[in-house]
Order: structure tokens, then sequence, then C-alpha cells
């Protein structure tokens, strides 16, 4: 539960951190999120060398790629805003192996962000008036 509410701050903080507050930076810096939120799974579970989990960590290696592609297809810097967004959730990890948590902050908003970021786009456009 305390992960819970650190993931929940940092979505509201990380946009502060240095970001403009714009519709896109808004989506970029969910994007990124998902990014790290996708590499620190897949390596996770890499690192497990669990052979039916595999091809788990390859399908959260393949979502971590089209994650920072529509970031950086919205923002050239977001490479750098993924490397804070990695940082900050390592960093409210408590435990490194266990995934439960990030993926109740992540896993159901995440494909919806990616499956179509111009419908999120707008959402943050409409939340910005």
């Amino acid at each position: 539960m305390r992960i819970l509410k650190s993931l929940f701050l940092i979505g509201l903080l990380l946009p502060t951190i240095g970001f403009a507050k714009s519709p896109q930076s808004q989506l970029v810096n969910e994007l990124v999120q998902c990014a790290a939120y996708y590499q620190i799974s897949s390596n996770i579970l890499s690192d497990m060398n669990a052979p039916r989990m595999k091809g788990v960590a390859e399908k959260l290696k393949t979502q971590y790629k089209a994650s920072m592609d529509l970031a950086n297809k919205y923002d050239e810097h977001a490479i750098d805003k993924f490397d804070v967004a990695k940082a900050t959730l390592l960093s409210v990890l408590p435990n490194k192996q266990n995934l439960s948590e990030l993926m109740a902050a992540y896993k159901d908003k995440c494909p919806m962000i990616i499956s179509d970021p111009e419908k999120r786009l707008s959402y943050w456009q409409m939340a910005d008036m």
C-alpha cells in the first residue's frame, strides 16, 4: 500500500520536476513512466532465469520500446525524463523482486495509453482547459 501512495505522488510530482505541464508533456510523462515500469519488470523477470517467464519478459521489453518510441515522437528529450522516472520508481520499490505493486499501478493504464496516445493527449488537452 505504501508504494501505491508513493507511485500516486510520483505521478503528481514528475510533471513538476523541471517539466512543463503542457498536455503533450503530461502524455510524455506518462509514457516514460510506462517505459520505466516495463523495463524494470522485464529486467526483474529476466533475472529470475525462469523459463516460463522468458516470454513475458520479452513482451515487456517490446512494450518498453513501444513506450519510448512514442515518448520520443512527442519529445526529443524523452530519454532524460525516462531516466528520472526509472530512478524514481526504483527508489520507491521496497522489494526489488516484487512487482505486484508496480503492476497494480501500471498494468492496466499503460496498455491503454500506448494503444491510443492521441486519445490520451486529448484527455490532457481537455484537463488543461
